[in-house]
């Protein structure tokens, strides 16, 4: 198991372990399966291949949250360009036919209206698919690891 590296502070020790203490518990109870696992055998050999077996479900889970962390950036950008253009589609038609304004003024001002709505509509898209992607890594096993890899807290 990987152990907090001599240099990080204690203090930053105790406060990631507060700010990620539900996916510390979650990554205990796996712990505590594996330790009953290795209970349960008798066997040196058995024990062994059980931990590696460990080993390699960690590695793999933490390459998944890797590659769903890359695949959201790609995401995002996708997601926000099509709800920019969304709203662009959305706006055109309900212009034309929905605001019966056509004055020189009303009209001016629909680029700055659509603009507005258009960020915000990509404001929530983003804010969604960050809330999704973080529920997806949180509920991973290996989830306590990588945040602790990805502050620094080993070697």
């Amino acid at each position: 198991m990987p152990t907090p590296s001599p240099r990080v502070d204690i203090k930053d020790i105790i406060k990631f372990k507060r700010k990620r203490k539900l996916e510390l518990l979650k990554f205990r109870e796996l712990i505590d399966s594996i330790e009953g696992e290795l209970n349960s055998v008798d066997d040196d050999l058995e024990r062994k291949r059980i931990m590696i077996k460990f080993q390699e479900k960690i590695q793999k889970e933490i390459l998944e949250i890797k590659k769903l962390m890359g695949d959201s950036k790609l995401d995002f950008i996708l997601s926000g360009f099509s709800s920019l253009l969304d709203f662009k589609q959305k706006e055109v038609v309900g212009t034309i036919s929905g605001i019966g304004a056509f004055s020189a003024g009303a009209i001016a001002n629909l680029p700055l209206m659509g603009l507005g709505a258009g960020a915000l509509l990509l404001t929530e898209t983003l804010v969604s698919s960050y809330k999704k992607l973080n529920r997806q890594v949180e509920s991973n096993i290996a989830s306590y690891i990588y945040y602790a890899q990805k502050a620094g807290m080993f070697n």
